[in-house]
Formats: structure tokens, C-alpha cells, sequence
């Protein structure tokens, strides 16, 4: 998008000289021969007047005129330009984003393309983390949309990979025998340039 208002931009400022330049001021009406207003006519023109015309055989006014009006189209693009938002194209997952565990430590990596002109990318991970008893099953403490992991990864060529890997807490601590359970896990990218943010939400426990 960007790109094509450079272009616009570029044509109309090249078209500036070319417009104008190409017009010539029109044969003015002048009497036939044998006319007896000839001899007037040519008595009656200044001589100041025919040197402006042998000068500047160009019509001034429609070359002002086309240069008046290329120049405030050049202006308006420009001012349009200036007023767009860096464009982010359309972010998407590229696949699906997957999801590890490793002992109590989760990690989810992805990859989003379509950002556009964005320089970078911020991942956070959420998931309801519980302390789960071996023998009944039962939470003994949880913390709902909790922040496990967050990071910032660079774009480039308007992509970008990410992964993230984080512990949920939850209070009292999790310990041994109990176990860490993760429920309704997402993953949120974000950026300055796109809004909404780009969500993905992993079904089940891990």
C-alpha cells in the first residue's frame, strides 16, 4: 500500500514539467489577406507585446494552470501518505502453533507472516494453571490467565518465528507429589501497526 503511493507520488511530481511544456498558446484570430483590418491590426499590436510572443511562443495561463493543479494533487498524495498508519498487511499464523511440555515448563512456537512494514513482534502466553493432587484430582491451589512465558522477536520480509517457554506459579507452591495443570492455554501476538492482536487458543489440559 505504502509502495503505491510512492509510485503515485513519483509519476505526479515527473508529470509537473511534461504538462505544460506541451501546450502552446492558440494562433490568435488575424484578419485575412486583402482584409482592409489587416494593415490595422498589425498597427495596432505593441511592439512590446510581439516580442513577449516571439519570446514565449507558450501559453502561460494553461501552463500555470496544469502546474497549479499537478502541484495540489502532489501535495494531497503526499499529505494522504503521510497520514497512513504503517501498513501491516494481514497477520496470520503460518500452520498451527504448536505446544510441548517439558516437566512443569510449557512452550509454544509458531510463525506469523503477512506484518508488513512491522520491525517486531511481542508473544505472551496465558494459560489457568492448577496444582493438581495425584489422589483425587482435586486443585489444591490454581491461578486463572496467568502470564507463563512473554517475548519480542524480529520481523523479517514481513515474518517472523517465535517460541516461549514458561512455568506457571500458583499459591501456595505446586510441589511434589502435586502437579502443575494447564487449562485454556493462548497464545497473543501482538504489534504496533496491527490491531486486533493476533490470537490462538490450544484446546484441552497439558
Amino acid at each position: 500500500m505504502r509502495q503505491t503511493w510512492l509510485v503515485l507520488v513519483a509519476a505526479l511530481a515527473a508529470a509537473v514539467p511534461a504538462l505544460g511544456a506541451n501546450y502552446r498558446r492558440p494562433a490568435a484570430p488575424y484578419p485575412p489577406r486583402g482584409s482592409p483590418h489587416r494593415g490595422w491590426a498589425r498597427a495596432r499590436a505593441p511592439p512590446q507585446e510581439i516580442s513577449s510572443q516571439a519570446k514565449h511562443p507558450f501559453l502561460k495561463w494553461g501552463d500555470l494552470m496544469r502546474r497549479l493543479i499537478i502541484a495540489t494533487m502532489l501535495a494531497l498524495a503526499m499529505a494522504a501518505l503521510a497520514a497512513l498508519p504503517a501498513w501491516a498487511g494481514s497477520p496470520h499464523f503460518v500452520g498451527t502453533p504448536t505446544i510441548t511440555r517439558s516437566g512443569d515448563a510449557l512452550t509454544v512456537a509458531g510463525k506469523v507472516a503477512g506484518l508488513g512494514d512491522e520491525t517486531q513482534i511481542n508473544v505472551a502466553l496465558t494459560a489457568d494453571v492448577a496444582c493438581i493432587n495425584p489422589g483425587n484430582n482435586q486443585p489444591k491451589a490454581e491461578n486463572k490467565g496467568a502470564t507463563i512465558a512473554e517475548g519480542t522477536f524480529p520481523v523479517q520480509n514481513g515474518k517472523a518465528n517465535f517460541s516461549v517457554t514458561g512455568v506457571g506459579t500458583t499459591s501456595p507452591d505446586c510441589s511434589p507429589p502435586m502437579t502443575l495443570r494447564y487449562s485454556n492455554v493462548v497464545v497473543t501476538v501482538s504489534g504496533d501497526s496491527f490491531d486486533p492482536d493476533l490470537v490462538f487458543a490450544f484446546p484441552g489440559t497439558f
